[in-house]
């Protein structure tokens, strides 16, 4: 049991998730058996308890708080984790997905049974069954977009779009991974207020239909609509955030889940990002009207089916070691041994394993270094000194191996990312780009 949470709030939790996972398999059997790897007749057949082993043994933290300060709703798995730890040539790791749930309602754990949490109503008068059911819809909406993703043959290049553009700021403030868990949580509450749905689900005696109605505006309609308008279509038409938001919503209204899947798998997300660091008013006005015209998925789709990645495994590998190599001239950091200190220079930084420099990558992204395991992985490699290198021949090969191994994890072992043995002409551009980039950022 967690520090501020009662078993009645253990047990509470069990039977709303156990509810979505009810609504889940009732609206969107195909992203199921696409995450689960299983045939979609096998769906029906799964329960709660499955659904959570299948999700990385998924764990809930549930508790009450007693500020906004404290409040997490946060969905935490270990599927970029298991990227990293193919790079690094660490062991993958073990820990189980976390849904956090750390909400501000002090007065939930002085309730003496489930049914009385069943009754309660938060501070902004929501019914609490159905805002609990919304938060875990939408969350557990990123675990399987997080799943599907990793079949994406643009994923890699638009991760890699993120990184090189992290100090820019969004001209679009848009992230397609959040796009589809609200579209989801509008699908959930959809079903939820069919007729009869209250009822079958157990939950008529606690909310209504017109609670439903209140949970969205309060937590997506108001808010978005304080963000003003994204820009305008070629007839003047405003688009909203909420609009952009409910694309994927309107693709499932319109196509079906099955469509949905199709779209994460095959979406140009390295398009997507571009467009969200580089929009100009232009390209923003073909994008409000794309949007606006429900032709947005046919628009980018089609692109992706022929993917031609960007980024090779000897492109990632060296543009992570170029970005750290201009941060370690600018910088010293202090590493602690068990009988002294000693201060990185350039000269040492040279001597780092490679494990190592992925570490003091790691060091400067202070949202990754919130995450526990990458912190722990951070310290591990860090408070040492670092190891002797090996021979020139022996690193070629090392390295070489954790290329592949990465790119194998990515790419279905080789389905989507073809290695050519010789540089293009194109590839040499691409990488004197990168290079251009980066010197560019080593002068700001």
């Amino acid at each position: 049991m967690y520090k501020n949470s009662t078993p009645f709030m253990e047990n509470y939790i069990k039977e709303v998730f156990n509810i979505v996972t009810q609504l889940y398999k009732s609206v969107a059997p195909e992203l199921l058996s696409e995450a689960f790897g299983i045939d979609i007749e096998e769906i029906s057949k799964l329960n709660d308890v499955d659904v959570m082993k299948r999700l990385n043994n998924l764990k809930i933290d549930y508790q009450s708080v007693t500020t906004d300060n404290e409040k997490k709703i946060q969905y935490h798995d270990s599927i970029k984790l298991k990227i990293l730890s193919q790079i690094t040539n660490q062991s993958p790791p073990k820990e189980s997905d976390i849904l956090y749930l750390h909400l501000n309602e002090p007065d939930v754990v002085n309730q003496t049974s489930v049914e009385d949490i069943k009754k309660t109503r938060n501070s902004d008068g929501m019914s609490k069954m159905i805002s609990d059911i919304d938060y875990i819809s939408h969350e557990i909406a990123h675990a399987f977009e997080h799943i599907l993703l990793t079949k994406n043959p643009s994923f890699i290049d638009s991760n890699i779009c993120i990184l090189m553009n992290s100090k820019k700021k969004n001209l679009l403030d848009y992230d397609p991974g959040e796009s589809f868990a609200i579209s989801m949580e509008k699908i959930i509450l959809d079903k939820l207020k069919e007729p009869g749905q209250l009822v079958n689900y157990g939950i008529s005696q606690y909310a209504t239909v017109s609670d439903i109605d209140d949970v969205w505006n309060k937590k997506r309609v108001i808010p978005f609509s304080k963000k003003g308008i994204i820009g305008k279509t070629s007839n003047e038409n405003p688009l909203t955030y909420l609009d952009l938001n409910l694309t994927p919503y309107r693709i499932i209204k319109n196509s079906g889940m099955k469509e949905m899947v199709h779209y994460i798998k095959n979406v140009n997300l390295l398009e997507i990002y571009e467009s969200i660091f580089n929009t100009d008013d232009k390209t923003m006005t073909t994008f409000c009207d794309q949007v606006l015209r429900n032709d947005y998925s046919d628009s980018l789709i089609p692109q992706n089916l022929k993917y031609k990645p960007v980024h090779t495994p000897e492109k990632i590998i060296m543009l992570l070691d170029k970005m750290q190599q201009s941060k370690n001239v600018h910088m010293k950091h202090a590493i602690t041994t068990e009988n002294n200190i000693s201060i990185n220079t350039p000269e040492k930084e040279n001597k780092l394993s490679f494990t190592q420099k992925i570490a003091k990558f790691l060091e400067k992204h202070e949202s990754l270094m919130n995450i526990p395991i990458f912190k722990n992985f951070v310290r591990k490699q860090l408070n040492t000194l670092p190891p002797a290198r090996n021979q020139e021949g022996n690193n070629v090969s090392t390295l070489n191996s954790r290329r592949n191994d990465f790119i194998n994890e990515l790419s279905n072992n080789g389905k989507f990312l073809k290695i050519q043995s010789q540089q293009t002409n194109e590839e040499r551009h691409n990488l004197g780009e990168i290079n251009k980039q980066i010197s560019e950022e080593n002068e700001k």
